[in-house]
């Protein structure tokens, strides 16, 4: 099998996981947390073969990771009613009919094989439940990309500081739910794909929260962050993000992990061999992608302590509302995923 052949099975493969994950959970938002990463690999696969198909799940791909966005999205365009069973197995089944060879080496032992299926199973359902009545459950304040459940009050706005918070906490959701995977799997040998790619999703999602707080000026496609946003606007004081932007070892840190996510899930390098972008991401430690988010959250932290309109929309990533007194939230309710 050539090398495009084994890149074109790897995203394949790791999508159907990803769907036995979505059947792992009935919370709406989890099941389109783990579609997000089918629409990521989709999207991976389409400049893979040189051939656009969805440009909706291209759109909803961009916006989340920082790219160039429209000028209504946060007005005018709900991205989770486009993403449900329907359109997923869209883009499942166009990455299968595209993929022809196989590569055992490639098909997770948790789909293949009987017995670690039925011990993954059990384990990431609980994982998902423990997340969802951590994360999800009850009445909150939650201005997240992917998050409306109709029991959760959001922020409608096309404001440049409101778009930067949309992006930083819905990444930071996502990651958030990768680390839970990752920390309840990661000492099982059996389960060595989906630790793999939960490891995965954690560098994605920690690259777009730097990139959320500091513009990847690399990237032409890049748009603002927290840092140009304060200091254009004049809101707030940005000055411990340049402080941070200037630091070596966080820039150390990034330029690592930007690797790692730029050859494999950001992106899916054409020119490098799947085996060598495999192993430099093993080769990574956890506890550098750990570093990285937690050098962003302390700085985004610190500036959002100088204004009160940063410190709001911090605070709006998940917070629960401990009121007894409240009964009801007449939120935006989406199709249900399944529909």
């Amino acid at each position: 099998m050539n090398d495009l052949e084994r890149k074109k099975r790897f995203l394949q493969q790791t999508s159907e996981l990803y769907r036995e994950m979505i059947e792992l959970t009935d919370h709406d938002a989890i099941k389109r947390y783990l579609a997000f990463r089918i629409i990521v690999n989709a999207m991976s696969f389409e400049d893979l073969i040189d051939h656009r198909r969805y440009p909706t799940m291209r759109t909803i791909r961009d916006t989340l990771l920082a790219h160039k966005q429209r000028s209504d999205f946060f007005e005018a365009f709900h991205a989770v009613d486009h993403i449900d069973r329907r359109s997923i197995g869209a883009l499942l089944d166009f990455m299968s009919r595209q993929t022809h060879a196989s590569d055992p080496r490639l098909r997770p032992l948790e789909i293949q094989d009987d017995a670690v299926n039925r011990r993954f199973r059990s384990v990431l359902t609980c994982v998902l439940k423990c997340y969802e009545q951590s994360a999800l459950s009850g009445f909150r304040l939650t201005n997240n990309f992917l998050a409306h459940t109709g029991s959760h009050v959001h922020e409608i706005s096309s404001s440049d500081m409101a778009g930067v918070f949309y992006r930083y906490n819905s990444s930071m959701a996502l990651f958030q739910l990768s680390q839970c995977i990752f920390n309840n799997i990661h000492n099982c040998g059996d389960f060595a794909m989906s630790t793999r790619h939960a490891k995965l999703d954690m560098i994605l999602h920690a690259q777009n929260m730097a990139d959320c707080a500091i513009r990847d000026r690399r990237n032409r496609y890049s748009i603002d962050g927290l840092l140009e946003v304060s200091q254009t606007t004049g809101i707030g004081d940005p000055q411990r993000l340049v402080v941070l932007s200037s630091d070596a070892s966080f820039r150390c840190l990034y330029n690592s992990i930007r690797s790692v996510r730029n050859g494999l899930i950001g992106h899916m390098d054409g020119a490098e061999d799947l085996s060598d972008l495999l192993d430099t991401l093993d080769q990574l430690p956890i506890s550098d992608v750990h570093d990285l988010v937690n050098l962003v959250d302390e700085a985004v932290y610190d500036v959002s302590q100088t204004h009160r309109a940063i410190l709001i929309r911090y605070n709006s990533a998940n917070e629960p509302f401990n009121n007894p007194n409240i009964r009801a939230i007449e939120g935006f309710a989406p199709r249900p995923y399944d529909n």
